[in-house]
């Protein structure tokens, strides 16, 4: 396997992160805070289901798996539940770890090329997430669920980070972990490095 920076080619003018996952070890206790949230409120939940939609906001998810799956709990408080526990988890956990094979191409490009967070979290979550990793220096822009009317699998979120650079989609390389953000790249005519394979 080639090395992931080798996918930043000449034409490369900006970098786009994803957060969770892709900067921030975050996933697992998303998923914990999922799981939490389905005992509470009492709705059948696997950690596949939410991975599918990895990459979109809480709120989204839950009115999409609620949909799906008959929970008969209002989105937003199933949302608010799972922030809840996220932030117990959280705490109980300690700081939020960097993955730092990409953590370590966003150093090397710092002051090199525009780079910005695409990211489903809130504005408020993408900021404690970013400073626990010390990171927050190295970002031009971040873009959050809160910035965007169509977050991710819809290509807002990137799409205004790339506007934000004043540069075009193509020019753009995304770093991402979740499906729904690898699907927003795609349709966003970004190119796409899918980190997965390279955090084992």
């Amino acid at each position: 396997m080639n090395n992931i920076i080798d996918n930043i080619t000449s034409d490369i003018k900006g970098l786009i992160f994803d957060l969770d996952g892709t900067l921030a070890d975050t996933i697992p206790l998303h998923l914990q805070a999922w799981q939490s949230t389905a005992q509470e409120l009492n709705f059948y939940l696997t950690d596949e289901m939410i991975l599918e939609h990895s990459g979109t906001p809480t709120e989204k998810i839950a009115e999409m798996l609620g949909s799906l799956h008959g929970w008969n709990t209002n989105p937003e408080v199933v949302a608010d539940t799972k922030r809840k526990y996220y932030y117990e988890h959280k705490a109980q956990a300690g700081k939020t770890t960097p993955i730092q094979k990409i953590l370590d191409i966003a150093y090397e490009y710092h002051h090199k090329l525009p780079m910005c967070v695409g990211t489903g979290s809130t504005r408020d979550g993408a900021l404690k997430s970013l400073a626990d990793i010390n990171a927050t220096h190295l970002f031009d822009i971040i873009v959050t669920a809160d910035d965007v009317d169509h977050p991710k699998p819809h290509p807002e979120t990137f799409l205004k980070a790339v506007d934000h650079m004043g540069l075009k989609p193509a020019e753009c390389i995304v770093f991402e972990d979740g499906a729904a953000g690898i699907k927003a790249a795609i349709s966003g005519g970004m190119k796409l490095v899918d980190v997965r394979p390279w955090l084992n």
